[in-house]
């Protein structure tokens, strides 16, 4: 089968996408002996992201799939963020049109690469990106594909504030499937008039051996931090949707009771960064017990979730949560936040903790209850790296990943 990926940034480029998608297309390729190809942009952040570092190679082949990195225009992203502002405050709503341009990729070798493939079928990711809209024009193209739509939309708990174009939703009821990261993220999309029929839930997979001999004292010893010191840790994208802000307040709360706190605050580079380095400094109490990464290896991330005593994601805008699963494979409880993509992965009381969204009292509350308990931590810990085994595995993964291409192409040409 010749299967064609488009995301939005691939290998070497870091985050949950890119690493689902990396994972599936190599173990098509080698499991399967697929001939895989991914078009991807030629950055290692999203089209749209305030930061543009180029990833110099445009082609190349890693443990088996082929890769195509395509450049992009970014020289629009000022005004149209400027034009998206001023909707907002005349008109007091999105301009779905400007948006799409500031998410992009606006990329016109990308477009007529994906209209020329020959590939059997079409699996692209993620929801806000303009190639995802190919369920809408591919019949003007002279070789229309099938086309798997993998949304991992980020529904937010409040339903009456929740918008979708809907253009993304005729999209959406265009493609021949859509891969749901969640049940939850399904039951959303059939309330939007989505068949539930086309729709497939699948897991995310993780790769428990990677995990395995990681040295639990070399991140402790390297940042100097005491080994009776308790480790937050937050992974993710450093953004302000993120709601670290939130857990560094829930922190600053917690230390006022348990003063060996340590906050690692783990991502990549972005302005962002910057204005949180001012919320700390400006925070005396937090002086010498938060550290900010913004350059983390895959390795290096291995080593802080083993020396780490528990994971937290304040985000209230998720549609999985991949480091969920990462915290887990090393045996540490985890603290969400309790909405709907969320508490579908994280059974609140059994391996970790729901917290209320944006409330940095209860957060505090749900970080001070594991740090003052031990067995609560390891019990945890253990309980969600059970999970992992029971139900995360790659093998199931792909299997079902497979079982969808072959349905999609079946459906499209029937």
């Amino acid at each position: 089968m010749k299967i064609l990926f488009v995301v939005q940034n691939y290998y070497p480029s870091v985050g949950g996408t890119q690493t689902l998608f990396q994972n599936i297309a190599e173990r098509f390729a080698n499991d399967y002996h697929d001939k895989v190809d991914v078009f991807t942009i030629n950055s290692y952040y999203s089209p749209h992201h305030e930061i543009y570092k180029k990833i110099n190679t445009s082609c190349e082949q890693i443990n088996g799939v082929n890769i195509h990195r395509f450049p992009f225009i970014r020289l629009h992203l000022t005004l149209f963020r400027w034009l998206s502002m001023l909707s907002k405050k005349v008109f007091k709503k999105d301009t779905p049109l400007v948006n799409e341009y500031i998410m992009g990729p606006v990329s016109r070798q990308l477009k007529q690469a994906i209209a020329n493939t020959n590939a059997d079928v079409i699996i692209a990711s993620s929801s806000v990106y303009t190639y995802m809209n190919y369920p809408l024009w591919r019949k003007k193209t002279n070789n229309p594909k099938p086309f798997i739509f993998h949304g991992a939309i980020h529904f937010t708990s409040n339903k009456k504030q929740e918008y979708l174009p809907q253009k993304l939703i005729s999209s959406i009821k265009a493609s021949d499937c859509y891969v749901a990261n969640t049940v939850y993220e399904k039951q959303r999309l059939v309330a939007l008039g989505v068949r539930s029929e086309n729709i497939a839930v699948i897991d995310i997979g993780i790769d428990v051996h990677k995990y395995k001999n990681i040295n639990a004292n070399s991140f402790r010893q390297q940042y100097k931090i005491n080994s009776d010191d308790i480790i937050v840790t937050y992974i993710g994208r450093i953004e302000p949707i993120k709601g670290i802000d939130v857990l560094i307040a829930a922190v600053k709360l917690a230390l006022q009771q348990q003063n060996k706190i340590t906050l690692v605050i783990a991502g990549y580079e972005s302005n962002y960064a910057e204005k949180l380095k001012k919320i700390i400094d400006q925070m005396n109490t937090l002086h010498n017990r938060v550290i900010l990464l913004t350059s983390v290896t895959e390795d290096h991330k291995y080593e802080l979730l083993t020396a780490s005593d528990m994971l937290v994601l304040p985000s209230v805008n998720e549609s999985f949560g991949i480091v969920f699963l990462e915290a887990w494979v090393c045996k540490k409880p985890v603290i969400g936040i309790n909405i709907g993509a969320v508490n579908s992965v994280v059974k609140d009381g059994v391996d970790g903790l729901l917290a209320k969204p944006l409330d940095a009292n209860d957060l505090a509350e749900k970080i001070l209850l594991l740090a003052n308990n031990v067995p609560l931590r390891i019990s945890m810990g253990e309980k969600g790296y059970n999970k992992v085994i029971a139900n995360y595995s790659w093998k199931k993964i792909i299997e079902t990943y497979r079982d969808v291409c072959l349905k999609a192409i079946k459906k499209f040409h029937v």
